[in-house]
């Protein structure tokens, strides 16, 4: 994830969407969203 938006909402958000989701692995890629 390029950009600090995108870094600081994974921040604060993935743990809770691993945990609400009961995932193990992630992997994020955010080329080009725009």
């Amino acid at each position: 994830v390029v950009g600090k938006p995108g870094r600081r909402i994974l921040a604060t958000r993935l743990a809770n969407l691993q945990t609400t989701h009961d995932v193990d692995f992630t992997v994020v890629n955010a080329e080009n969203v725009a």
